[in-house]
């Protein structure tokens, strides 16, 4: 991980307690927590997410999947103090998607939270591909990914796709999932500003940037953070899929 986004993690856990983030974590998927199937779950991409932590004391086995040791590590301190070290059932794993292949088990749940538009859309659909092969009848499949009206989407620019790979719409996302073997069970759009404190934790965030790289010049800091702090709305889509046979007819 990028030191920058290290500081972005400190300013998050200085701004927000583990508690408060779980607090607001308002994931689905816990609407549908009563029809998961026996078997562990897996967070693919997981970084520190609140709401694996969270489920932690349902004594399910979770794997924590992520290519930055950094955030897995972070993820273990935190699971720790909410379980008063009472987190066995917690595995984490070092792995880069489509690189390394995913731990083998049958998932229950499977998440894919802000990863996929990291990846073109014919690499999303490998993903997917291997997602099917650790899914059974029953699993439930979480995702949420940046939508092609997401501030940051810039068709018209050369380098729109350099960081984010694919901006989806709900046809692209529903067109990853084989209709054969899922049924979409939820779908939302989502449209936001930034809260006042998810923008005091970029305030915050910047303020350690410029520390770190020693920016000095009043007029440069004021460029900085204005650039970085006149976000546009941000826009998701969030989408639980059912998986409903173990194979096409």
């Amino acid at each position: 991980m990028e030191r920058t986004m290290q500081l972005y993690w400190e300013a998050v856990n200085e701004v927000m307690t583990l508690e408060e983030r779980i607090r607001d974590c308002s994931i689905p998927l816990r609407d549908y927590e009563d029809e998961f199937i026996e078997g562990p779950l897996l967070d693919i991409g997981c970084g520190q997410n609140p709401y694996l932590i969270d489920l932690l004391k349902s004594k399910r086995t979770i794997y924590g999947i992520d290519n930055d040791s950094y955030q897995l590590e972070q993820l273990q301190v935190h699971a720790n103090r909410y379980t008063n070290n009472n987190c066995e059932n917690l595995i984490t794993q070092n792995l880069t998607l489509l690189e390394n292949p995913l731990p083998s088990e049958v998932f229950s749940v499977v998440l894919l939270s802000n990863i996929l538009h990291f990846f073109t859309l014919e690499d999303c659909r490998k993903i997917i591909a291997e997602i099917v092969q650790r899914t059974t009848e029953g699993s439930l499949v979480y995702l949420k990914v940046h939508s092609s009206q997401h501030y940051t989407n810039a068709p018209d620019e050369e380098d729109n796709n350099t960081y984010f790979k694919h901006y989806f719409t709900q046809d692209e996302v529903d067109g990853l999932f084989d209709k054969r073997l899922f049924t979409r069970i939820y779908a939302a759009t989502i449209h936001h500003k930034l809260s006042k404190k998810s923008m005091s934790i970029i305030d915050r965030w910047l303020d350690k940037c410029i520390d770190f790289w020693g920016m000095t010049d009043p007029q440069e800091i004021q460029d900085f953070k204005e650039e970085n702090v006149s976000r546009g709305d941000e826009s998701a889509l969030v989408c639980i899929y059912r998986r409903e046979q173990t194979s096409p007819l």
